[in-house]
């Protein structure tokens, strides 16, 4: 499968290999806290890396940060979510100790500055929306903030943007035509019916937990001109299921052991 349209890198990624393309699922996260700016500086420089999977989320200032989680429990702050707190205050947070004291240091990152620090990697851009978001209006005010960015700083040739809610990926190609865009599923509904994949034929990808993978949806979704790729593939029997379903992309907290399934 080809990725088509004119930006670069992304158009000739998939392109010269019948390997999956293997992507750093929150950075390095197996050897550097997730969502870090050493996750992501390690996973750019890891060999076999071809992009980086990150989270995009607003803070009460509207600006986008690097951060899975909704509420900030795993940094002791028990009830504060990234949105109840300006970028100021969240950069004087430790956001590394958690994982391990050596990178208490380590902060939440914007995603500004997280595209400066590896300008030569693809990013996999999830945009974080919870239900409430629809009713509030915060999800439209995320989408237009990120494509904004990225416009500004000249990155929108090596972003994918990817999120669960298919509206705001519509809202993406409405600012922003040319930016591709990854449906993420966990299971496809119907196992990939006609109906469901008429639906998102705008989009470029489709990204399907491991979990509900299958060679069928695979198919069906090729034959409609999409690229699959599969979330979280850690153990040797996801690999192996991931490379036997003949996805393009797989997402991965060890690179390492996808890529030493590969060779």
């Amino acid at each position: 499968m080809v990725l088509e349209g004119n930006l670069q890198p992304i158009a000739g990624l998939f392109e010269g290999s019948n390997s999956p393309r293997v992507f750093a699922h929150r950075g390095l996260s197996s050897d550097f806290p997730e969502n870090t700016l050493s996750a992501f500086r390690a996973a750019a420089n890891h060999a076999g890396v071809k992009g980086i999977e990150l989270d995009v989320q607003l803070t009460r200032d509207g600006i986008p940060v690097v951060f899975h989680d909704e509420c900030l429990v795993r940094l002791g702050r028990a009830g504060t979510g990234i949105r109840d707190l300006e970028f100021v205050e969240l950069s004087r947070i430790d956001a590394g100790s958690w994982f391990d004291p050596d990178f208490s240091d380590e902060r939440i990152p914007s995603l500004e500055q997280t595209l400066a620090v590896s300008p030569g990697s693809v990013f996999l851009v999830e945009l974080k929306s919870c239900p409430a978001d629809a009713r509030t209006g915060r999800g439209r005010d995320l989408v237009h903030r990120v494509i904004a960015l990225l416009e500004k700083t000249g990155n929108s040739n090596r972003c994918v943007i990817l999120c669960f809610d298919s509206e705001l990926l519509l809202l993406v190609k409405e600012l922003q035509l040319e930016v591709h865009c990854m449906l993420n599923v966990c299971k496809p509904p119907g196992n990939g019916s006609g109906d469901w994949v008429e639906s998102i034929r705008g989009f470029e990808a489709v990204d399907i937990s491991i979990c509900h993978l299958n060679p069928a949806v695979v198919q069906t979704l090729h034959d409609a001109g999409l690229l699959v790729l599969t979330y979280t593939c850690n153990t040797a029997d996801d690999i192996r299921k991931a490379c036997d379903c003949h996805v393009d992309g797989i997402i991965t907290d060890f690179p390492d052991r996808v890529l030493g399934h590969l060779t």
